[in-house]
């Protein structure tokens, strides 16, 4: 059963590049949050295709938009197998991306203390 969504979103990211399809940021991070729980294992399948489309637009997500995808990703961060990479992949430059995102956030001033400290507790995992 959670195979079917995993499908959708996959064959909407075939359609997306191969030029057929577009999606903002912000839909990006949604369907990103959405199908996270059931892209398992973990960046095995859908999660590091849709991190290629996400990172180049993080600076253009809303910043609750933001949190809400660190928190996802959080949730079951990523761990290497034996004997694969994840050298240059979207896998490895997030929590770089996200870092620089949430550093330019948190200087703006625009996050209260309490995302504050959710956003760091995220990138802390």
């Amino acid at each position: 059963p959670k195979d079917l969504p995993l499908r959708l979103v996959a064959s909407f990211l075939d359609r997306c590049e191969l030029g057929e399809a577009t999606a903002q940021p912000d839909q990006w991070a949604e369907m990103l949050c959405a199908a996270r729980p059931l892209d398992e294992p973990f960046f095995e399948r859908i999660t590091p295709r849709l991190l290629q489309q996400l990172l180049p637009h993080l600076q253009g997500l809303s910043h609750d938009r933001l949190l809400k995808v660190l928190d996802s990703l959080a949730k079951a961060p990523p761990k290497e197998s034996p004997g694969t990479s994840f050298a240059s992949s979207p896998v490895e430059q997030a929590p770089f991306a996200f870092n620089e995102v949430v550093a330019e956030v948190v200087a703006s001033g625009k996050w209260d203390l309490q995302k504050v400290m959710a956003a760091f507790s995220c990138l802390g995992r």
